[in-house]
């Protein structure tokens, strides 16, 4: 069985953005937590509806595309908790990220759970 590898289009095409976000930004405490502490509850299998449940409203929602340079077919979404983001673009160490990720297939089930920063 051939694996598919997920790149984020967040470079080609703009996220929809939920929070109004101004860099740097932080997240207020509360909401961090919440991130921190609930995304372990959400499984590969998951609905969008069980993610929005466990973790609120996501900060940005970005389409996922197979790994492929020429015509990559779309293949789901991600949405995107920021617990801290120091830059709009730019390099890793310039952006400070810290987050969680979690991606959907195009049936709106999680595939893949990420998160870093922490």
């Amino acid at each position: 069985m051939k694996k598919l590898l997920l790149i984020s289009a967040f470079f080609l095409f703009p996220a929809t953005t939920y929070a109004e976000i101004t860099y740097p930004y932080k997240a207020p405490s509360t909401r961090a937590q919440l991130i921190k502490t609930s995304y372990k509850q959400v499984k590969v299998g998951d609905s969008e509806l069980d993610v929005k449940r466990i973790l609120s409203q996501p900060d940005e929602v970005t389409k996922q595309y197979e790994a492929k340079i020429k015509n990559p077919i779309h293949i789901g979404k991600a949405y995107w908790y920021i617990i801290q983001r120091n830059a709009s673009s730019g390099s890793v160490n310039e952006k400070g990220e810290i987050l969680v990720k979690i991606v959907f297939n195009l049936k709106g089930k999680v595939t893949h759970i990420h998160h870093w920063g922490f």
